[in-house]
């Protein structure tokens, strides 16, 4: 039962993935499904991940959380070099660059979503009620990462779209599984490790690649800010709620 509330929470990013086909002009979806996932982020850091890393810091240290923070934004530097961003003309530019977000933000959702269906998997152990409001406050701050990625890979191959989506939905419950079996021999040392470099792998999205690409141009600028806020607003929510 501890999985299969895990595997809800993770598979709302086939949600997100959806709305983005009710929408026909696809260019603005992809733009505005970027603002809403640069406010989620922005508060998912905010409210998420600086108190889970502020409390866990105590096992080793801030040198140590700082190290791995770091950790986290070179991994996405190096990651940068090898994934294309091509600039033959703008229009070309504009849909790579944002398949360029899409994989990396992929990278990071992934590695985040597996500590938190290892939590999910913990708190339902011990009390089910709390483990189901847990993973709906998670669900609620996956739906916009699935409409980024989705909406991001919308120029790609099919199955490339697919694979990346299915990877990212099945990261939460392969946390769970995770959990299931190293629970025994956890540590606060590599919690705070892995949490620290997903800390530091959105905060290089956020400030590298979303804000950049949202506010570039004064277009869209109101649905953006808008975008932005629902963004943050429902992050802020879903944390309430767990």
């Amino acid at each position: 039962m501890e999985l299969m509330i895990t595997a809800i929470a993770g598979f709302s990013i086939l949600l997100g993935a959806l709305a983005t086909h009710l929408i026909k002009d696809t260019e603005k979806m992809e733009h505005l499904s970027m603002a809403l996932a640069l406010g989620a982020l922005a508060a998912l850091l905010l409210f998420d991940l600086f108190p889970e890393v502020h409390e866990l810091v105590e096992a080793q240290g801030w040198g140590y959380s700082l190290g791995m923070l770091v950790v986290g934004i070179a991994m996405l530097k190096v990651l940068d070099l090898f994934i294309p961003d091509h600039h033959d003309t703008e229009e070309t530019h504009d849909h790579e660059n944002a398949a360029h977000i899409g994989i990396i933000s992929a990278m990071a959702v992934i590695l985040h979503n597996i500590v938190e269906g290892m939590s999910v998997y913990s708190i339902a152990m011990n009390s089910m009620s709390d483990g189901i409001i847990f993973a709906l406050g998670i669900a609620m701050h996956n739906i916009p990462m699935g409409m980024l990625i989705d909406s991001t890979m919308e120029e790609r191959k099919r199955s490339e779209r697919y694979v990346l989506l299915a990877a990212v939905t099945l990261s939460t419950l392969f946390g769970g599984v995770l959990m299931n079996m190293i629970e025994v021999h956890l540590s606060e040392v590599l919690t705070l490790t892995m949490v620290s470099i997903a800390t530091g792998m959105i905060l290089y999205i956020v400030f590298s690649e979303l804000t950049p690409h949202v506010f570039r141009t004064r277009e869209h600028l109101r649905e953006s800010v808008v975008s932005v806020i629902i963004g943050f607003a429902l992050v802020w929510v879903s944390t309430m709620v767990a």
